[in-house]
């Protein structure tokens, strides 16, 4: 399920902060590879650790999903994970095709929402917002740009992000805005 870049190795995301780990962003696209046997992300969670935790805790009302804000802003150059996208690959600020991790994202929280829903259960988004960002200076149509969030919120039943004191009346506008009549943490 691993990232590549545009030299065909892994992304890495040295984390100082957390005492000198690496984080290896995923593809969580939930057809990756589905006509293969190899494991991905979204078939150990989707199959695996979501139905363990619901069959030992079944009062469970629904799932946190954490993160959406961090592993979206990330572009994937590997080829074969192209082919199992349902939405349109983009393009780098040099013209290379790249898959948005973004839009793997929406592809598996769609996914999830969809199994949650089924059962009755909750699923609550965190990281989710209305901005973009600039990212190495890129434009507005460069897939390598800091992508926002806004779609995501359709897909759960709350949303929210972790922004404390820096929360405006202007941004909690566009946070409703988002939300519709769905609550907004």
């Amino acid at each position: 399920s691993g990232l590549y870049q545009q030299d065909g190795r892994l992304v890495i995301v040295p984390r100082v902060y957390t005492g000198n780990t690496l984080t290896f962003p995923l593809n969580p696209n939930p057809r990756l590879y589905y006509d293969r046997p190899d494991e991905t992300i979204a078939k150990y969670t989707l199959e695996d650790y979501v139905p363990k935790l619901l069959k030992a805790a079944p009062e469970i009302d629904g799932f946190y999903v954490d993160s959406m804000g961090s592993w979206g802003d990330f572009i994937n150059y590997r080829r074969d994970h192209f082919i199992y996208a349902k939405y349109p690959l983009a393009v780098d600020h040099e013209g290379n095709p790249v898959l948005r991790n973004l839009s793997s994202h929406y592809e598996y929280v769609e996914e999830f929402r969809r199994r949650m829903h089924a059962m009755g259960k909750f699923v609550f988004l965190n990281g989710v917002n209305g901005q973009g960002g600039d990212r190495n200076g890129s434009t507005d149509h460069d897939a390598s740009r800091a992508t926002s969030r806004f779609f995501l919120a359709a897909l759960a039943d709350f949303s929210g992000i972790e922004s404390g004191t820096k929360t405006t009346v202007e941004r909690m506008g566009v946070y409703r805005v988002m939300s519709g009549k769905k609550p907004y943490a």
